[in-house]
């Protein structure tokens, strides 16, 4: 029982305290099977649920994100009143963030159903981070450094998804003028990402820095 075998149960024999002892853990135990296996179908449902809105709102977001693109132009072109331009520019943004949301429970989905995989590619780290940055309109508060040339193997969405989380982070909770940080990289192909914000008082300013093996 202990061990999560919910359906044990004790032979019962008499009608002495001990008997009753018996018959109540046997009550118990078949409370707790019954009581875990609707968890259990609950949280399947609640899976599947995710996983069928995730897909649902792929396909007339992946037209809406492509429109995004032409809003993004028209606002940048000058010919629009700065009101107009700034609420294209809001549902552009918004629309990519909602896109990266069902992106991020489609991918959920394929860890609960055990079958997400990796897909490694070979690329450079500084292009990398400075994508993430630009897509999100952070280039301009946070500061990196990270060595030309330097690459790894790795999954390029999915690191980009934790530096957001973790950027992102840094800039809502870090405070006022807070500039965060966000990588660390060892040259054994081993990586590890840490955030770090800092208040402005503060002499140094975090960086997206390469850790040296030790």
């Amino acid at each position: 029982m202990a061990g999560g075998s919910l359906d044990t149960r004790v032979r019962v024999t008499g009608d002495d305290e001990l008997a009753d002892l018996g018959r109540t853990f046997n009550t118990m135990a078949a409370t707790l099977q019954s009581d875990a296996a609707a968890l259990r179908d609950m949280e399947a449902r609640a899976r599947r649920f995710a996983a069928d809105v995730s897909h649902e709102l792929r396909t007339p977001l992946a037209a809406m994100s492509a429109v995004t693109e032409v809003l993004d132009a028209d606002a940048a072109s000058g010919r629009l009143a700065p009101l107009t331009a700034e609420a294209l520019q809001l549902v552009s943004d918004e629309t990519r963030r909602l896109s990266r949301l069902v992106e991020d429970l489609i991918e959920v989905s394929r860890f609960d159903a055990g079958v997400a995989v990796l897909n490694l590619d070979e690329v450079d780290v500084g292009e990398l981070i400075g994508k993430t940055l630009a897509l999100r309109h952070w280039r301009d508060r946070v500061r990196t450094d990270v060595p030309p040339g330097l690459r790894a193997r790795l999954d390029p969405r999915r690191v980009d998804v934790i530096l957001a989380n973790l950027v992102g982070n840094a800039l809502r909770h870090g405070g006022i003028g807070a500039r965060p940080g966000s990588g660390r990289y060892r040259p054994d192909r081993r990586h590890r990402l840490r955030r770090r914000a800092r208040h402005p008082r503060r002499p140094a300013a975090p960086r997206l820095r390469p850790l040296h093996q030790r």
